[in-house]
């Protein structure tokens, strides 16, 4: 589990690109960023620190940085992620741990 600064948001409108890549229809996805908060990196998932009830699904990418997830324009999602400073990581650091003990 680590620490990081994510963006989080929504994907909103899809647009089509005409192009087609073994068999599926490439599509675009309008992003529309909500914010940034610390987050914990849980597998596949970014927890808001503050809040352990807020789950951000992460996007997963592909060589060619197509999304692989199932967009759903309702959710929310974690997008870039970056490094936390050591100052902030210790201040949240009882948190961490909390967090480690609820999920075991």
């Amino acid at each position: 589990m680590e620490l990081k600064n994510v963006t989080i948001g929504y994907l909103n409108e899809k647009f089509q690109t005409g192009m087609v890549t073994q068999g599926k229809m490439l599509y675009r996805f309008e992003r529309e960023n909500i914010g940034k908060k610390i987050c914990i990196i849980d597998e596949d998932k970014a927890i808001d620190i503050d809040d352990f009830n807020n789950e951000y699904e992460i996007i997963k990418r592909d060589e060619y940085n197509r999304i692989e997830n199932d967009i759903d324009i309702l959710t929310k999602y974690a997008f870039e992620m970056e490094e936390v400073d050591t100052k902030t990581a210790k201040t949240y650091k009882k948190r961490v741990k909390q967090y480690k003990k609820l999920n075991r």
